[in-house]
């Protein structure tokens, strides 16, 4: 009719269809995404805005006013709505606590009743007031838990903190928080479960965790998770189910043989690639690949977008890749999803880090205290410690393995083992991002798996290990750039080796002559972690990280 309204009373807007915008279109769908997040409708200069939030969309055959007049929440929704699960989850999840029955007719009345109008009051009330405050401190949601799933997590745990304890004044247990956040993550694991029918490898990968109080992480799955979708009666054994890191998508081999030598397409600022990412700013080109700022238009995030050249570019870090998405780390960047855009070049879609990198400082231009420097060591370190695998019980699994002695269970472990223990080949101060929350470790574009075969040496010269296994890759080589990082941070920029070049059964040059108000026991960490002979250093970046933790102590 083109007629708008607002009863008041209902708490509700209902509006007609938005003209010559068909919800197959990315407008169509971030339409609809803000309508749902914010409660209003904005037309022209006019704008129309719901306290409780719930707005109504469709084309309506009758008078808006007489629909808000005659027509009531729980009635009939169009074919469309009522087959959409995904919708329905998100419904529910914004309307937390609602226990709503089976409605007699007997009881509708074209009136106001006493009842809904005191209940409205209530919700109205309690739409005016945050719980969220008894969460700060206490609930911490993962990095894959942003943009609107964040936003829906914490709608959703105030609403129930609110319906539970409406007063500010009372106290809500750690146990309630975690509840409320668990229910929360479960609603918007069901929505991704729904997108996931979309592209998989976008969103069925992502898993969504919280923690209470310093408590253990916790991932939250439902029923339809892609991971857990097959019964556990019907599951093959372990040893023959495909890994997680082949759900990402994969290259023809005869794509990749035809690829080699091919360039990705060029962007410049203001292009959008597949009508979903905007670049804003070109961050740098490799190899064989570029490197872009994007706005993902669809999650609202901006995040980092490398193309590569060709599918062999690709394909020669899509298992690394694969283990990286898995590792969630403070000080890792975050690895969401790879694919291929409509022109046919292959991307990685990665957390975007808003810092500077650390090369000013390594190379004594700029200048960090000795306990600033030593914080960054300790972020890598621990960033190391998570990709790394468990050396001692990786060694252990696979003496049971050589002797057909290991369970199912025991195999599992082997496999994740396997699958997470990445060498980071490539650890320099470019690489080494500072933030406000700490050092993020960046860039695995030449990662490789514990224990793979060495096919070419690559990586920056000055922090490649003198004595460098040449057969199989394993921890050292990063240990070892790390005690080069850490060195030059505290020595002006001096490396540890005449002209930079690390060279066996050579000692380096000692960081007390350097600077000589060095504290003796640092200066005597980073001559063991710099040293040639790999028997003289670390062996772990967990041991690397007691030690420096401990002299930090005494500073």
């Amino acid at each position: 009719s083109g007629r708008r309204g607002l009863v008041a009373q209902y708490d509700v807007i209902c509006f007609d269809e938005v003209s010559g915008v068909s919800f197959d279109q990315k407008e169509g769908v971030n339409i609809l995404k803000g309508y749902m997040e914010s409660g209003e409708f904005s037309r022209g200069k006019e704008s129309i805005r719901a306290e409780g939030g719930v707005v109504m969309v469709g084309n309506f055959d009758v008078d808006v006013h007489d629909q808000l007049r005659r027509g009531h929440l729980f009635g009939p929704m169009p074919k469309e709505m009522r087959d959409d699960t995904a919708f329905h989850d998100r419904l529910h999840a914004y309307l937390p606590g609602w226990d709503v029955p089976k409605l007699d007719p007997s009881y509708f009345t074209s009136h106001f009743g006493f009842v809904s109008d005191f209940l409205a009051e209530c919700w109205s009330q309690l739409r005016r007031t945050s719980r969220l405050d008894v969460t700060q401190g206490r609930l911490e949601w993962s990095s894959q838990v942003s943009g609107r799933d964040r936003k829906a997590a914490n709608n959703t745990v105030n609403g129930l903190l609110k319906l539970l304890w409406p007063n500010s004044e009372m106290e809500v247990p750690d146990e309630s928080i975690a509840w409320a956040a668990e229910l929360a993550l479960e609603m918007r694991r069901r929505v991704k479960e729904q997108q996931a029918f979309i592209g998989a490898a976008e969103f069925g990968m992502v898993d969504l965790s919280f923690r209470v109080g310093g408590q253990s992480e916790k991932v939250v799955f439902c029923e339809e998770t892609l991971e857990r979708r097959p019964h556990a009666e019907k599951e093959p054994p372990a040893s023959e189910r495909p890994r997680v890191s082949e759900i990402l998508p994969e290259p023809d081999p005869a794509e990749v043989k035809s690829s080699v030598g091919a360039k990705a397409a060029d962007y410049v600022v203001g292009d959008v690639i597949d009508g979903r990412f905007e670049i804003l700013e070109i961050l740098g080109q490799g190899g064989f690949s570029k490197v872009y700022r994007v706005l993902d238009e669809v999650e609202g995030e901006e995040r980092a977008f490398k193309l590569f050249d060709s599918a062999a570019g690709y394909e020669a870090v899509r298992r690394e890749i694969g283990a990286l998405r898995k590792i969630q780390h403070p000080h890792v960047v975050q690895v969401y999803w790879a694919g291929k855009t409509s022109d046919g070049d292959w991307y990685l879609i990665t957390e975007y880090i808003d810092g500077e990198s650390l090369n000013e400082y390594a190379n004594g231009k700029r200048h960090l205290r000795d306990r600033e420097a030593i914080d960054v060591a300790l972020d890598v370190l621990d960033a190391l410690t998570a990709i790394h695998p468990d050396a001692v019980r990786l060694g252990e699994l696979d003496r049971k393995r050589r002797d057909d002695d290991l369970s199912e269970a025991e195999f599992e472990e082997w496999q994740d083992l396997q699958d997470k223990g990445l060498v980071h080949r490539d650890i320099k101060p470019l690489n080494v991002m500072l933030t406000r929350t700490g050092a993020k470790l960046l860039d695995f574009n030449i990662a490789s798996r514990v224990g793979d075969p060495v096919r070419t040496q690559s990586g920056t010269p000055p922090y490649q290990a003198p004595d460098a296994d040449l057969t199989r890759w394993d921890v050292s080589t990063d240990l070892f750039a790390v005690g080069v990082l850490l060195y030059e941070l505290l020595c002006n920029g001096q490396h540890p080796y005449p002209g930079a070049k690390p060279m066996v059964d050579e000692d380096i040059i000692d960081p007390k002559t350097v600077r000589a108000d060095l504290d003796e026991e640092l200066a005597a960490f980073v001559r063991r972690a710099c040293a040639s002979d790999r028997a003289q250093r670390f062996s772990t970046a967990a041991e690397m990280t007691g030690d420096l933790r401990r002299i930090r102590a005494l500073l």
